[in-house]
C-alpha cells in the first residue's frame, strides 16, 4: 500500500546518510516511523473488522426487530395490549395496600371457603327442588287449563242444549192452548226474551207478540205458566211452588192450565208441587197424589188467624 511505498522511498533517500554523524538518531526515527506505520495498518484492519461486525449487527438488529414486530402483532390478536398505567409505582402500592385492608375488613366475621361451599351446595339443592316443583306446577297448570277448556266447551254445549230444550218445551206447553212460541237466551247479557204466536182466530198482524207487555192479562198468565213449566224441566229442586198462576185467565184457559199442571206434576212423582190460587177449586177432588186445602174467608175486623183450614 501507500505507507509501504513511502517507507521504501524514505529508506532510499536516507541510504546516503547512513554515514552521517546523527545516524543513530535517524535510525531511531525510522524505527519509530515503521512502528507507527505498522500500528496504523493494524488499526485499519481492526476498523475494517469492526465495521464488518457493525454491519452484521445492524442486519441482525433488523431481523430481530422484524421478528419482534411479528410476535407483537400475533400477541395483540390474542390479547390486546394493555395501556400502561398513568400512576406512579408509589401510587399503585398505596392502592394495593388500601385494597388489602378492605379485603381484610370484608373477611372479618365472614364464613370460610368450606362453609361457603357447603352453603352454596345446600342452596343449590333447594333451588333444584323449587325448579322441579315449578315444572310440576306448570305441567299441572297446563293440564288443568286443557281440562278447563274441554269442560267449558261441554258446559256451553250443555247450556245450549238446555236452552233449546226449554224453548221446545215452552212451545209444547203453548201448543196445548192453540198457540206457539219460542225463548231466546242471551247468556252473555244474561237476558231472556220470549216470542208468542197467538191463536189463528186473531188478525195476522196481532198473532205474533215479541213482548209480554203486548199480551192481555190472561195470555200473559198462560205464557208465564208455560214458561215456568219449561224452566222447571231444567231444574232439580225437590220443591216447586207457583202463586196466583191463573190470575186474569178466562175459564177455558184456566181449566186447560190446571189440567196441564196436574199432568206435569204426575210425571214427576219424586217432587212436590204447591199451587196457590184465589179462585175456586171445587172442580178438583182430593186423591192419592192431589190434596186441596181451602182457607176460610177472612172476617171483618179479624186481627188474628186461628185454624182457618176447612
Amino acid at each position: 500500500g501507500l505507507p509501504r511505498v513511502l517507507r521504501e522511498e524514505s529508506l532510499c533517500l536516507f541510504n546516503g546518510w547512513l554515514t552521517f554523524p546523527n545516524k543513530a538518531v535517524v535510525g531511531k526515527i525510522l524505527r519509530r516511523i515503521a512502528k507507527v506505520t505498522a500500528e496504523k495498518e493494524h488499526a485499519a484492519q481492526l476498523m475494517d473488522q469492526a465495521q464488518h461486525r457493525i454491519e452484521q449487527a445492524e442486519e441482525h438488529t433488523k431481523d430481530l426487530k422484524a421478528q419482534l414486530d411479528e410476535a407483537r402483532g400475533q400477541a395483540v390478536q390474542i390479547c390486546p395490549e394493555e395501556k400502561r398505567p398513568e400512576k406512579t409505582p408509589e401510587q399503585l402500592d398505596k392502592e394495593i395496600c388500601a385494597a388489602q385492608r378492605r379485603l381484610e375488613t370484608e373477611r372479618a366475621g365472614k364464613k370460610t371457603l368450606v362453609q361457603a361451599k357447603a352453603d352454596y351446595h345446600a342452596v343449590l339443592k333447594r333451588l333444584q327442588l323449587v325448579e322441579s316443583n315449578c315444572r310440576l306446577l306448570l305441567d299441572l297448570g297446563e293440564t288443568l287449563g286443557r281440562q278447563l277448556h274441554r269442560r267449558g266447551k261441554r258446559w256451553y254445549s250443555f247450556l245450549n242444549s238446555i236452552a233449546s230444550r226449554t224453548s221446545v218445551l215452552f212451545n209444547t206447553f203453548l201448543s196445548q192452548r192453540g198457540c206457539a212460541g219460542s225463548i231466546n237466551f242471551d247468556h252473555e247479557r244474561q237476558q231472556l226474551s220470549i216470542s208468542v204466536q197467538l191463536d189463528s182466530m186473531r188478525p195476522a198482524e196481532e198473532r205474533v207478540a215479541t213482548d209480554s207487555k203486548t199480551l192481555s192479562g190472561g195470555e200473559r198468565s198462560m205464557s208465564t205458566v208455560s214458561l215456568l213449566l219449561a224452566l222447571w224441566e231444567a231444574m232439580e229442586s225437590p220443591f216447586r211452588a207457583m202463586d196466583e198462576f191463573d190470575v186474569f185467565m178466562d175459564a177455558v184457559n184456566r181449566q186447560t192450565s190446571i189440567n196441564t199442571l196436574l199432568e206435569t206434576t204426575r210425571l214427576h212423582k219424586h217432587r212436590q208441587f204447591i199451587f196457590i190460587t184465589p179462585h175456586d177449586l171445587s172442580s178438583l177432588r182430593n186423591s192419592v197424589d192431589v190434596k186441596v186445602f181451602k182457607m176460610k174467608p177472612p172476617q171483618r175486623g179479624q186481627t188474628t188467624l186461628t185454624n182457618s183450614l176447612v
